[in-house]
């Protein structure tokens, strides 16, 4: 019995937008036992619109965020309970910048590296700088000789 949503070899029909489209538009999701690709239902650009949603994007940042704090917190629900504590504590913008977060990025949870304790949320650029001096310390040696220096 053929598959519905396949036409002939070379086009097969998206489920979401009922358009015949070429296989090359949709995203191989796993290959069979014998090598064969098995193509996602959706093409790829109706998934693109589809996972562009707000509301889809707000998964990804926390699936994101549970892969990057998982390894210190067990992420999942520890971490999204610290994150929305420090964004009541700190009305929802950057401790040092005082920046808030974007449409693409959202806070960062700033913690010690050595014991693993979170200390405030901070945007990316300001995350990647305290990154940068906690692990290289004559950078803030170099800083503090330096301040007498104005610009």
């Amino acid at each position: 019995m053929a598959n519905a949503h396949f036409q002939d070899e070379s086009n097969k029909r998206c489920s979401r937008c009922g358009q015949s489209k070429v296989l090359t538009e949709f995203r191989i999701t796993r290959y069979s036992k014998l090598g064969k690709p098995w193509f996602c239902s959706w093409c790829k650009n109706c998934n693109r619109i589809y996972l562009n949603t707000p509301d889809q994007l707000e998964k990804a940042k926390w699936r994101q965020r549970k892969v990057r704090y998982g390894k210190f917190y067990g992420g999942g629900e520890f971490v999204r309970a610290a994150y929305e504590k420090k964004v009541k504590e700190q009305g929802g913008i950057c401790f040092i910048c005082g920046i808030g977060p974007t449409q693409k990025r959202s806070l960062d949870l700033d913690h010690c590296h050595t014991c693993g304790k979170i200390r405030k949320l901070l945007c990316s650029r300001c995350n990647l700088l305290v990154g940068r001096i906690e692990n290289n310390p004559a950078i803030l040696d170099y800083l503090k000789l330096h301040s007498h220096l104005s610009f």
